[in-house]
């Protein structure tokens, strides 16, 4: 089993690898972790009884869907693009090598930040580190519901296009190809598949192994190493840059742009009574205590932290639609007070900055906002 006390030192190397959350996780049913102790206690249930994948990118807020079967299902609004992927797993092991050595050299010499992993079965993952950028991947349909514009097709087909260029280096898995929400192996834990294990972990592969890997000793690769290429240090550009930098032409017929990552609620998604009411039936079914104590004038304190950790671990970091539904509470709906804006809006930047999770029954039976419904025996 995966030991805790590495969780500090595998926090510190995602940091570099640049993996940052919310992101979503799954073995291999999905769910979203808003923070890296939410997604380590994913994977110490899961290692080496299931595998632990983790999302290439992450997300920075969500929506629900309108899915009437399930009102409460969220989906990311907007995505952070933080690398570009390849699963390298197709030919002999000799000829992964090799496309891995070409890759790595043309990369090396222009200075592209990289990093190489190794699955721990058969395959490698290649991760060329872009400069974070926000983009809007929500679907805008007419009246009538026609697609007026498609912003994560748009999005998918430029992160293929540049993936398709470097596949004079490398054969790349085509399902992987413009995937901007693909699930890969997350690294330092161990490999499964079909119920097999090989006892292998997920590790990073250093430029200077490539030379002398071979199939009969990849035993190198399981020096439970936190140690990353220098590689990594090397220039993050986003994809505009990369269209440039590989002289890729045509970059002018794609219209998508970066959004920053300042909110608004577009027209195809719920009005903003839809979700305050939504949100309000989230915290009463799950959190009836807490629902009660939102009840009064000047609800307690825990409270209000409990109701502020469950937004952010539905819709993300996203200030302003968290304002816009805790001010329609305390006027349209009857909870809460709204007195105090800037006092009110610094806290929750402190909260949503520490990716707060949402506190066990336990604790907030100890804080009194428990009515003893029975949900948590």
């Amino acid at each position: 089993m995966f030991k805790k006390e590495m969780g500090k030192r595998i926090k510190e190397v995602y940091n570099k690898m640049g993996i940052c959350f919310p992101r979503s996780v799954g073995n291999p049913y999905q769910a979203f972790v808003t923070n890296f102790h939410s997604f380590l206690r994913f994977a110490e249930e899961n290692d080496g009884k299931a595998p632990v994948y983790i999302s290439a990118n992450s997300y920075h807020t969500f929506t629900f869907k309108k899915d009437p079967r399930n009102p409460f299902r969220k989906a990311p609004k907007n995505i952070l693009l933080e690398r570009l992927f390849f699963d390298i797993d197709e030919g002999t092991f000799k000829e992964k090598i090799e496309s891995i050595r070409r890759m790595s050299k043309f990369l090396i010499k222009k200075k592209i930040a990289f990093f190489i992993i190794h699955t721990g079965g058969k395959g490698f993952h290649l991760h060329i580190l872009l400069e974070p950028t926000l983009y809007d991947i929500t679907l805008l349909r007419d009246s009538d519901g026609e697609i007026l514009e498609d912003r994560e097709n748009d999005l998918k087909t430029m992160v293929a296009t540049v993936q398709n260029y470097f596949s004079r280096f490398i054969t790349i898995d085509p399902t992987c190809v413009g995937d901007v929400r693909r699930l890969l192996r997350a690294p330092f834990f161990l490999y499964s598949r079909d119920g097999v294990e090989t006892g292998r972990r997920s590790m990073p592969l250093l430029v200077k192994d490539i030379k002398k890997l071979t199939e009969n000793n990849m035993e190198i690769l399981q020096r439970g190493t936190f140690t990353l290429p220098k590689s990594v240090n090397y220039k993050k550009y986003n994809l505009f840059e990369l269209f440039r930098l590989l002289k890729i032409k045509d970059i002018k017929k794609y219209a998508i742009t970066p959004r920053t990552p300042k909110e608004k609620i577009d027209e195809e998604e719920l009005e903003i009574s839809d979700i305050t009411r939504t949100f309000v039936e989230i915290v009463r079914y799950k959190y009836p205590g807490v629902y009660n104590e939102l009840l009064s004038v000047n609800p307690d304190h825990m409270a209000r932290y409990v109701m502020a950790s469950v937004f952010y671990n539905l819709y993300g970091y996203n200030i302003e639609l968290f304002e816009k539904i805790y001010v329609e509470m305390g006027t349209n709906v009857g909870y809460v007070d709204i007195s105090n804006k800037d006092r009110r809006i610094q806290q929750v930047r402190y909260i949503f900055g520490k990716g707060a999770d949402v506190p066990g029954y336990k604790k907030i039976k100890r804080w009194g906002l428990c009515i003893e419904c029975g949900r948590c025996s």
